[in-house]
This record gives structure tokens, C-alpha cells and sequence, in this order.
């Protein structure tokens, strides 16, 4: 893979503002609503989108990620295996379940999964955002920075900060 070829190189050669935002692992097997999602969640987040359980295995051995949205019916898995397996490995990225399931025993199966969210399509946008704002909060307030003189880093994140007096 060439440096172009890795999703986070490619923002920082087009646009290195865009490395201070949240990134996001869209998993959606669906062409039209993966297309959906990357067009109204690309101006807030780093959004990189994958079709299969597998890929997106894959993608978690090569980039940090902040949040994950999952869809239930993947070609290759369940969903829900797709999130008991990264949690089993220890993956403490918050994720949201987004399905056409929608039924109570569905949604308890998903949260009992692991997923830290469940919403069910159809949804509005406005939603959605708000629900991947609640769960970035929650996740960037656990995740640890170090402090060296002025400047403060948090982990995987890419960001830095520096104190003024």
C-alpha cells in the first residue's frame, strides 16, 4: 500500500484540518445508503467506509478509529458477530448498530452485543449525529493524554493541544 492508498494520508495531502476530526469506520453493505452516509457525515468526521465484516476487521489492525457504525446484515457476518469478536479482542471503540431490525428483542441483542448504540433505519440524520456526538464524548473523555511541557496529547486521536498562560 502506497501513502496515498491509506485513507488518513490521503487527508493529510488534501486537507490536514480535516486529521483534527473525529474518524469514523462506517460498516454498510448497501451502495446507496453507504453513499448516503459518507455524503452527510464526511463534513464533521473522517468517515471511512467499508462493505463487509472482514474489511472491517482488517481496517482495525490498520487505523485508529473513534467510533464505528455497523450494519446488522452484512454479506460475510452478523453484525452482531462483528462486534462480539472486536470486543472479545479488547476494541473499546464505541459502536452504533444501525438497522432496518428494529423490533425490542433485536435492539437487546444488539446492546447486549456490545454495541453502545442501536438505531433503527428508517432515522433522521439530525439523530444519527447526535447519537455518534453522545458517544464520542463519552469515549474522548476515556481516552488518556499525556503531558510534555506546554503540550498535552491524547492517544490515537492525532491532536495535540498546548496550554496558554
Amino acid at each position: 500500500m502506497n501513502e496515498l492508498d491509506d485513507s488518513h494520508s490521503r487527508y493529510a495531502l488534501s486537507d490536514p484540518i480535516k486529521l483534527l476530526q473525529p474518524s469514523l469506520l462506517l460498516i454498510e453493505d448497501d451502495p446507496q445508503m453507504g453513499g448516503i452516509l459518507m455524503e452527510l457525515l464526511e463534513d464533521d468526521y473522517r468517515v471511512h467506509w467499508v462493505t463487509t465484516g472482514k474489511a472491517a476487521i482488517h481496517e482495525f489492525g490498520m487505523n485508529p478509529y473513534d467510533a464505528v457504525i455497523v450494519d446488522r446484515r452484512l454479506p460475510d457476518m452478523d453484525g452482531l458477530d462483528f462486534v462480539r469478536s472486536a470486543r472479545r479482542e479488547g476494541i473499546t471503540v464505541p459502536m452504533l448498530m444501525l438497522t432496518a431490525l428494529s423490533s425490542t428483542e433485536e435492539i437487546v441483542s444488539g446492546l447486549d452485543a456490545g454495541a453502545n448504540d442501536y438505531l433503527s433505519k428508517p432515522f433522521r440524520f439530525e439523530e444519527l449525529n447526535a447519537r455518534i456526538r453522545s458517544l464520542l464524548r463519552g469515549y474522548q473523555a476515556q481516552q488518556q493524554s499525556h503531558a510534555i511541557g506546554d503540550w498535552t496529547f491524547k492517544e490515537h486521536r492525532g491532536s495535540s493541544s498546548r496550554r496558554r498562560e
